[in-house]
């Protein structure tokens, strides 16, 4: 019973059957209270880092990138990504059948989402929560930290071909977004590198200046995207198939024991609040990532 309840809690967030989404901090049903509603022009993200099989085949890879379309993004920056080993795309109707394989089998038997698996050919494990961002706001992704000095190849904006070894690297996306007028949202995505030790640093903020604590980063602004996504649409990044020793590799695949595993960023926009919504008149759609 007790496993049963394991896998219905984690499913329950990332339902693969056609029910509605649900709102868990929402009032009973005969509450006199209405549901509580974002923020004005703010939105909802649900997020998910799963950690793919390490005896996943580059047919089932092939596979789950078949329905993904990367053709949202200008082909030069589709180029440039490929030279360093990223693979971005959307994902508008349905589910492709493959990633709701892979979230249906992100729980083993008695697992909890988050909880690291000691059997790495059990279950892909994965990470997944909610994030409420406001116009213009950002957040960050962590996807992988490393020990020691790391090398990492990197194609640049002009196609150069070149190297730079990184300490204690951590990759990072960060996401900003945009409210557009329809209803839909611009989300940013540019990949990141923190490394090195913490630096006190003081930055300049209108009237007055503010302290912070942080390690130096490097950005790699050719390689940003932004793709405009509505209501129940999907983002999917990851490293591509033949990635190795470049910036995918590093952001998306890791090192356990004598196995290699990668990992697939899932960015779903969950619920808006825009103006046309908030006034009444229509119902946001709200079915989760799986459910047609």
């Amino acid at each position: 019973m007790r496993r049963q309840t394991a896998k219905f809690v984690a499913l329950f967030v990332w339902t693969m059957g056609c029910s509605q989404w649900h709102v868990a901090s929402g009032p009973a049903p005969d509450s006199p209270l209405s549901t509580p509603k974002l923020p004005k022009r703010s939105m909802a993200f649900e997020i998910a880092i799963i950690r793919l099989p390490p005896d996943m085949h580059t047919d089932d890879w092939n596979e789950l990138w078949a329905e993904v379309d990367e053709q949202v993004l200008p082909l030069p920056l589709r180029e440039r990504q490929r030279k360093n080993g990223l693979q971005v795309g959307r994902i508008s109707g349905h589910t492709p059948a493959a990633i709701q394989r892979l979230l249906e089998d992100s729980v083993a038997d008695g697992e909890a989402p988050g909880v690291v698996l000691t059997d790495l050919n059990r279950a892909a494990k994965a990470e997944i929560w909610h994030q409420q961002l406001g116009p213009g706001d950002q957040c960050e992704i962590a996807l992988s930290q490393h020990k020691g000095a790391v090398p990492i190849l990197l194609s640049d904006a002009d196609g150069r071909i070149g190297g730079k070894n990184y300490d204690r690297p951590q990759a990072m996306l960060s996401m900003a977004n945009e409210p557009l007028e329809d209803g839909r949202v611009r989300v940013v995505l540019t990949p990141k590198i923190r490394h090195g030790d913490v630096k006190q640093n003081v930055v300049s903020q209108e009237i007055m200046l503010r302290m912070t604590w942080e390690r130096d980063s490097a950005e790699f602004p050719w390689l940003a995207c932004e793709v405009d996504i509505a209501p129940g649409d999907v983002l999917a990044v990851g490293a591509r198939g033949d990635s190795a020793g470049d910036l995918g590799s590093f952001f998306f695949r890791d090192e356990m024991g004598d196995q290699r595993t990668g990992k697939l960023l899932l960015i779903r926009l969950a619920q808006t609040q825009h103006d046309e919504w908030s006034r009444g008149t229509r119902e946001l759609p709200r079915e989760p990532l799986s459910a047609q």
